[in-house]
């Protein structure tokens, strides 16, 4: 039985950010831990099981979990790079870029029946101004009968002036 098919509420993943004066960045989530809350992987730290990655400068909240399309629990398929998604179970979760982006922020997203949310802030820890608002519809089930979230779309918010903070919650 796949226990995350009533858990996962939002999968995201290739998260492109254009950074103040830089190019763009974009966040696969592959080699994260299985599982793991994503924290400093991409930020010169360690996922919550000690694994790190790319330092981007990119700090996640620790309700930022991955994991992997082939972990029994998983129940997505054809997400837009193999084999590991970011997800988050309730509430919110937060990214954090100190050097800031600016001009959009876009990602791949599935859910279900959820409709979500993602607020993009002029400060870190969602604070700040809040520069735009991304509204997530639910997507329904996908083409792939075997796994839920196999439906995949793009979400792009284009914005003035230089975000450092997202946050993504399920309404």
């Amino acid at each position: 039985m796949k226990t995350v098919r009533n858990l996962l509420a939002l999968a995201v993943l290739g998260s492109t950010m254009c950074a103040a004066q830089a190019a763009p960045i974009t966040l696969t989530f592959e080699g994260v831990s299985d599982l793991a809350s994503i924290n400093g992987f991409y930020n010169g730290g360690t996922d919550s099981q000690g694994k790190s990655g790319t330092n981007y400068g990119v700090q996640f909240g620790s309700n930022s979990l991955a994991v992997h399309e082939d972990n029994p629990q998983a129940n997505f398929s054809g997400e837009p790079t193999p084999n590991t998604v970011m997800f988050f179970l309730s509430g919110s979760a937060v990214l954090n870029y100190e050097p800031g982006f600016d001009t959009g922020f876009s990602f791949y997203y599935s859910t279900v029946t959820y409709t979500s949310k993602v607020f993009v802030y002029s400060g870190l820890n969602k604070t700040g101004t809040l520069l735009g608002t991304i509204d997530l519809p639910a997507l329904g089930y996908g083409p792939d009968p075997a796994n839920d979230y196999s439906n995949w779309k793009v979400a792009y918010l284009a914005f003035s002036g230089v975000a450092k903070s997202d946050r993504k919650s399920v309404m």
